[in-house]
């Protein structure tokens, strides 16, 4: 088998990772945390929050989602926040938010930021799923998240 074969399915590309990274990601340690928000629930902001509490150390290496009903002009970020922090008072992951209102039952993979220090998650920090726009319609929103433990 390949080397790189079993890190294909992740949402980067190989070029991104370093010849210690591909080692690591080989070793089985990506840990991947589904969240959805079922039926016409993904249409209320109020029930968007908490995805993910570190119990260890961790990198955010992916973040994808996908919805069976888009929304009128939704958007969804992903901001890491620290003890304390209040939801939609975090530091933003994704480098553009993701679009909800694009095409249905299709994932779209996010693009982190470039502030690597900022994907870097310690115990007790938390990823916090930030709604914006207008969420009218959505349905059916998965959101999966892409952990590397450190």
């Amino acid at each position: 088998m390949n080397p790189d074969d079993s890190i294909n399915s992740i949402p980067f590309t190989n070029s991104q990772l370093g010849p210690e990274a591909k080692n690591i990601l080989n070793l089985n340690v990506v840990k991947v945390v589904t969240h959805a928000i079922y039926g016409a629930s993904a249409a209320t902001a109020g029930n968007y929050g908490n995805l993910f509490t570190a119990d260890k150390a961790y990198a955010l290496i992916g973040v994808s989602a996908v919805w069976r009903v888009a929304s009128s002009s939704g958007t969804l970020d992903i901001e890491k926040c620290g003890s304390g922090v209040a939801p939609d008072s975090g530091t933003a992951l994704l480098s553009s938010t993701i679009n909800l209102a694009g095409a249905a039952n299709t994932p779209v993979h996010a693009t982190l930021t470039r502030t690597k220090r900022n994907l870097l998650l310690k115990r007790g920090d938390r990823l916090v799923a930030k709604d914006g726009g207008t969420l009218t319609s959505q349905d059916d929103l998965h959101i999966t998240l892409y952990l590397l433990q450190l």
